[in-house]
């Protein structure tokens, strides 16, 4: 009869936050912006307090575990401040875009800090309650992901292939990282520690007078980094609490750092940071060779002297928007006609050298269909 209970309690649960991140995006956002935030709060306030009366709130029985991570998190997040305040001194200062009278900062933070603390117990008290069965709780976690993102998405967040993959890469994946984190602190040891963890990085902008002006490449990576590190601490904390050192236990080795690095050389290419940049089609004119949501990587340190007819360029047009095509001629004065392969005339005007961006080296099949599924 418990268990009966507990399937019917996981339903009504899963379906509950199922619908209201579904309601957010079709009615809150749309119609009740303004009071998005307010409702939000309100429903993970009664989310929390349904939770805790299904399951119960139990005390976690690991007195060291959860010492033990809520030091390893504090130590992080002191790390990490350090360091993005360190390279501020190199890219500069921005003044606190919010007030920081009292009553302002009182009136900014109250809801964030609601949602999160009963987030948090809400997360706790679902992992706790359900802690043998790991498909749920990953399902629990991949709602709490899209509840959390939902506050984070614009008009414009998916408008094109690059605003897809920045917002991918500057907010989806730092979130579902930073909500990995805090279920696995929930699960080895208790709140406190994702209590820590958000609150320090997800309050100070309402608190910190000065803020490091740092680009989205930076911001994009550290705020990856930090959970990563959080993660190999938690794991080397279970690992060496354990008498019967499980290797099954293990969420984070020496071995999952290339994953990270590769993640990070990902970002780069989004971004453009060094030699490639990742480029999305979004028009059919180069059918067949590259369809529409496929992605290009372009190598930005081509000779231009030496491009010949045949190679398919990166090019700004007149409107400062990256077009890819192939060249079909290149004309006395060094510049270049280019078409593209499906088109059935070449393009309008000459491509000169100074508009050219890069070389199309190899493509990459359906990457860029994300940015065209949320297209407006």
């Amino acid at each position: 009869m418990i268990k009966e209970n507990k399937k019917i309690y996981n339903i009504i649960v899963l379906v509950l936050l199922s619908v209201f991140v579904i309601l957010y995006r079709l009615v809150l956002y749309k119609h009740l912006l303004a009071y998005s935030e307010a409702i939000s709060t309100a429903f993970i306030m009664l989310f929390a307090g349904l939770l805790v009366l299904f399951y119960g709130f139990r005390k976690h029985n690991s007195i060291k575990w959860t010492d033990k991570f809520f030091k390893a998190t504090f130590f992080v997040i002191i790390l990490y401040f350090i360091v993005i305040y360190l390279f501020g001194i190199s890219s500069g200062f921005l003044r606190n875009a919010y007030s920081l009278k009292i009553d302002a900062i009182i009136d900014n933070m109250i809801y964030p800090v609601l949602i999160i603390i009963f987030t948090e117990i809400a997360r706790y008290v679902f992992i706790k309650g359900n802690k043998n069965n790991l498909l749920l709780i990953i399902l629990f976690n991949i709602l709490l992901i899209i509840f959390d993102t939902n506050f984070y998405i614009k008009m414009d967040s998916f408008g094109s292939f690059n605003s897809t993959f920045e917002f991918i890469t500057i907010t989806i994946i730092p979130i579902a990282l930073k909500n990995i984190v805090c279920s696995y602190a929930a699960y080895y040891s208790d709140y406190k520690s994702a209590l820590v963890y958000r609150g320090f990085t997800e309050l100070y902008i309402y608190l910190a007078p000065i803020q490091p002006n740092l680009d989205k490449l930076f911001v994009s990576i550290s705020s990856m980094m930090l959970p990563f590190m959080l993660l190999m601490l938690y794991s080397g904390i279970i690992e060496n609490q354990s008498e019967s050192h499980n290797k099954s236990k293990k969420v984070m080795r020496l071995s999952d750092i290339p994953l990270f690095l590769l993640v990070v050389l990902m970002v780069c290419v989004i971004f453009g940071i060094g030699p490639f940049k990742l480029i999305g089609i979004e028009t059919p004119s180069m059918t067949p060779k590259y369809k529409v949501g496929d992605g290009v990587i372009v190598d930005k340190n081509v000779n231009k002297d030496e491009l010949k007819v045949g190679d398919v360029i990166a090019y700004y047009d007149k409107d400062n928007k990256l077009i890819v095509h192939r060249i079909i001629n290149i004309n006395i004065d060094e510049s270049f006609t280019t078409k593209g392969d499906y088109n059935n005339t070449a393009d309008s005007g000459f491509v000169k050298k100074d508009q050219i961006f890069g070389i199309v080296r190899f493509k990459i099949p359906w990457i860029a269909y994300p940015s065209l599924i949320f297209r407006k």
